[in-house]
Order: structure tokens, then C-alpha cells, then sequence
């Protein structure tokens, strides 16, 4: 199966999709807070993947809305690191040349990403005194939360592996078939975490969750979403097309609304 990547825009709502990929069950969606729909604005999160058969890569940022532009953050990181991802030998080398390859990559993005952020144009029609403000957070860069990872399955040939890392306090769960497993991340998702376009990793070294996928009674779930879907924390049962969008609606209700990105991969042995 040649390669798909799904890269969601953050222009407009992406009702909740569901698809088949070999083993894999994929769910994915989007939605803007309410305040980003009415006043017809980007959100600031960012969902990408890309998959086949039997390996799937995926980013999920939530860019800073106090920074300079944090969509724009989320989105270079997004699509940035679902290219690394990708690109990597497979199996991932041991959890300390993984981290360091991780944490390499990440400060040399930001080269590459200040251009962008420098390059970017203000919209005309701004008032000065907001021009100055933004201009002001321009030099402190623009920011964003991530969650990431790479699944390759194992077959009758090769073990597969699971490699997820994260900056933030968006969300990453998982299960294996006796249950969830999301307790042996730690206490480790934490607000002051951060990537930089100017500064590269803020708030500590990335989390990185490394293991081996065996063909009987591994890990196969995994979910991320941002904090605006904060209400899936309680919830434990899979997910389908018609339960989430239910929820992403109940959600965009609430008077506090965020922006909502969700991704659940499930896979069979």
C-alpha cells in the first residue's frame, strides 16, 4: 500500500472521519473553538499523519495563543515532524539515541521555522498599536504544545515498535487488550512545556515513551486530543464515527470552547 497523509486544515471545522488501513482503525477530527468560528479565524491546533499498511506517523500540536501567531507554530511543527518521523529507521535505536535524535531535530527546526515566523505578514488592516503588540511577540517567536508518535506493526518476520514523545498538556492515552495503560506516562504533561520557533524546546526535555509491539497482548490503542476535548479524560471506552462527534459537539458547546483535535488508532493483530 502506497503511503496517505492527512494533514487537517485549520481554516475550517473537519467532521469526525474514520478509515481502514491494513490493521489499522483510524479516527481523526477538528473543530474551532466558537470565538475562531465566529470571528471566521484559524485555530490553533494542528493535526497530521501519515500511514500505510503497517506503519503510522502523526503529530498533534496545540499552538500558544499568547505567542506570536501559535498556529503557525503548530503547523510548521506538525507537518515538520510527521516528515522526521517518517524518515527514521526502523527500529528506533534505544530510548537514549532516540531522545537525543528527538531533541536534536527539534532545535535544529528552529532555523528553518524563525524564517517563516520572521517572513510572515501582518494583515494590513490592523491598528498600529496591535501591529506593535505583535510585532513585540514576533521576537519571543511563536509557540506550541506536541504530541507525536510512530507505530510499526510487527509481523511473522520483524518485532514492530511504538515510539510516542510530547511537549505540553495535550492529551495522550493508551491500552493493551487487559486494559488502559496511560498511568505508566507519569505526571509528566505539564503546562510550562513547549517548543519555540526562536527558543526550540521550553519547559524541560521531551517525554518519550519507547516499546516493543509483540503480535499477542501489547499496546493497540492509542488516543491524543487537545485540551479542548478535556471531557474524553473520564471516558474509557473506544471510540467510533458516531460517538465522537457527540462529543466534539458537547464540547464546542461549553462557554469556555477550545479548539478540538482528536486522533484514535487502534490495530489488530
Amino acid at each position: 500500500m502506497q503511503s496517505q497523509t492527512v494533514e487537517l486544515s485549520q481554516e475550517r471545522e473537519n467532521a469526525v472521519r474514520s478509515l481502514r488501513a491494513g490493521r489499522f482503525l483510524i479516527h481523526y477530527g477538528y473543530a474551532r473553538a466558537t470565538e475562531s468560528r465566529a470571528a471566521n479565524e484559524p485555530g490553533q491546533d494542528y493535526l497530521s499523519l501519515r500511514f500505510d499498511d503497517r506503519r503510522l506517523v502523526f503529530a498533534l500540536c496545540d499552538g500558544v495563543s499568547l505567542s506570536f501567531y501559535g498556529n503557525l507554530a503548530a503547523r510548521i511543527l506538525g507537518n515538520s515532524m510527521v516528515e522526521w518521523l517518517w524518515s527514521q529507521a526502523k527500529p528506533l535505536s534505544g530510548r537514549e539515541k532516540t531522545a537525543q535524535a528527538l531533541r536534536e531535530f527539534l532545535g535544529e527546526l528552529t532555523k528553518e521555522a524563525d524564517k517563516q515566523i520572521e517572513a510572515y505578514s501582518l494583515p494590513a488592516d490592523l491598528p498600529p498599536l496591535v501591529a506593535e503588540v505583535l510585532d513585540h511577540k514576533r521576537a519571543w517567536g511563536s509557540e506550541t504544545t506536541l504530541v507525536c508518535g510512530r507505530l510499526d506493526l510487527p509481523d511473522e518476520v520483524s518485532p514492530g515498535v511504538i515510539m510516542l514523545a510530547w511537549l505540553g498538556d495535550s492529551r495522550l492515552r493508551l491500552w493493551s487488550a487487559q486494559g488502559e495503560r496511560t498511568a505508566e506516562l507519569g505526571d509528566a504533561f505539564k503546562t510550562e512545556q513547549r517548543w519555540s520557533t526562536k527558543r526550540g524546546i521550553i519547559g524541560g526535555e521531551p517525554n518519550l515513551f519507547l516499546e516493543g509491539l509483540s503480535r499477542f497482548g501489547s499496546i493497540r490503542r492509542v488516543l491524543a486530543y487537545s485540551d479542548g476535548l478535556a471531557l474524553l479524560d473520564s471516558i474509557q471506552v473506544a471510540l467510533d464515527a458516531t460517538y465522537l462527534p457527540g462529543l466534539i459537539d458537547q464540547a464546542g458547546e461549553a462557554a469556555n470552547s477550545d479548539d478540538i483535535s482528536v486522533l484514535e488508532v487502534m490495530w489488530q493483530d
